[in-house]
């Protein structure tokens, strides 16, 4: 199967896998995105190509996500399954969700009544892609 059915399943998935879990916000599978040169270079010509860019990690942090404190995980099941145990806490919990290649991070402040996140990783690609995550 090429790369492309494969991750065209795999956002299919993720979708479902979604829907289906008690997650209260998602991250998108995948961004696009526009990058500029911000200074003058003589004699050259900048192209951007129009690429698309799939999600890649999530991550979770205890108060703001731009304080760039990730939670380290409660729990791996073998190389693919992460799990994090939310406790109660004043300062809330965030998902961020990072892109391949990009230096984007989105990130969205989960509801109060999550204590778990679960993400799995597919392991085939590199590097490896986040292909669900479930909150509840």
């Amino acid at each position: 199967m090429n790369k492309l059915v494969k991750l065209t399943l795999l956002i299919l998935t993720w979708s479902i896998a979604t829907v289906a879990g008690a997650v209260d916000i998602q991250c998108p599978s995948e961004i696009e995105t526009q990058q500029e040169i911000k200074n003058n270079l003589q004699n050259w010509n900048a192209l951007n190509e129009k690429t698309r860019y799939p999600l890649t990690s999530i991550r979770f942090s205890e108060g703001d996500p731009e304080n760039i404190v990730w939670l380290v995980p409660d729990e791996l099941k073998g190389d693919v399954i992460q799990i994090w145990n939310l406790p109660a806490s004043s300062n809330g919990y965030w998902v961020s969700c990072g892109y391949n290649n990009t230096s984007i991070i989105l990130a969205g402040k989960l509801q109060p009544k999550v204590s778990q996140c679960k993400v799995e990783y597919d392991k085939s690609y590199s590097p490896p892609i986040a292909v669900k995550y479930i909150c509840k």
